[in-house]
């Protein structure tokens, strides 16, 4: 597959950018503005400007709070759409060549996701429950838009539409709680300055929705980095000293089907 070619920039971003900032294609880059301010840019062809658009929508909403990145301006041309952000100081959370260790990683996300899980629910114009995430996940399976390839090794064995039916007949019991969530947490979305000092970033799918989605994330990718063996500072930091387990195990198998 040949890669994505340069973009033809829009001018109000062009004019933004310190000399020669301009990115060569599509993606999240680092980049210098003619302030001498360090930013972040995402740029998307102009078919994917919607992904674009449902996260400058949440960076207003968010407005910095909770160690997040403020929006700065947002555009499009009939090519290219993007976004300009904040640039948050530090290390993504999966770069192991940082001074921190596992254990002081876990503990700052679980503080920064904390931080986020508790901004007022009240507001909050996006919503992802329950109904609409397991109606995101049948459309994807039934849409075969899922390998089984792409599943975690211990569930390939089911395939995705064995995964969704042990899903559905997984239904944690009770009333789901609601937070601000980030929906789709990868540690890549993780910038770590220091202990205590983590910043989130990458919001298309913020949205008031169970806190599990965004610990069943934290879990698995933790996991996959640093190992077993930093879960218990993770759910100290976040403030809870023993999770739902079984609400743990529903989502990280939903978050397999997303």
């Amino acid at each position: 597959m040949t890669p994505p070619g340069p973009l033809d920039l829009p001018a109000s971003l062009t004019s933004l950018l310190a000399p020669d900032q301009a990115p060569d294609g599509p993606g999240r880059h680092a980049v210098v503005l003619a302030s001498g301010r360090a930013a972040e840019l995402a740029l998307a062809p102009a078919a994917q400007a919607d992904l674009l658009d449902a996260e400058a929508a949440r960076l207003r909403w968010l407005d910095g709070r909770a160690s997040t990145p403020r929006l700065l301006d947002a555009g499009r041309s009939a090519a290219a759409a993007y976004l300009l952000m904040e640039a948050l100081p530090g290390h993504a959370g999966d770069d192991r060549d940082m001074a921190l260790s596992g254990p002081e990683v876990a503990r700052s996300l679980g503080g920064a996701l904390a931080a986020l899980h508790a901004l007022p629910v009240a507001g909050c114009p996006f919503h992802r429950p329950l109904p609409t995430l397991l109606a995101e996940a049948r459309h994807r399976v039934a849409s075969d838009a899922i390998a089984t390839e792409e599943l975690a090794p211990a569930y390939r064995r089911y395939g995705p539409r064995g995964l969704f039916d042990l899903l559905e007949r997984s239904l944690p019991p009770g009333d789901l709680a609601e937070v601000v969530g980030h929906g789709d947490l990868r540690l890549s979305d993780v910038v770590v300055e220091g202990p205590e000092q983590v910043g989130l970033r990458r919001f298309t799918r913020l949205a008031v929705c169970d806190p599990y989605l965004d610990l069943a994330s934290a879990v698995v990718e933790l996991l996959s980095v640093y190992g077993p063996g930093v879960l218990v500072d993770f759910t100290d930091g976040y403030g809870v000293a023993r999770p739902n387990a079984v609400k743990l195990d529903f989502f990280c198998l939903l978050r397999e089907l997303l």
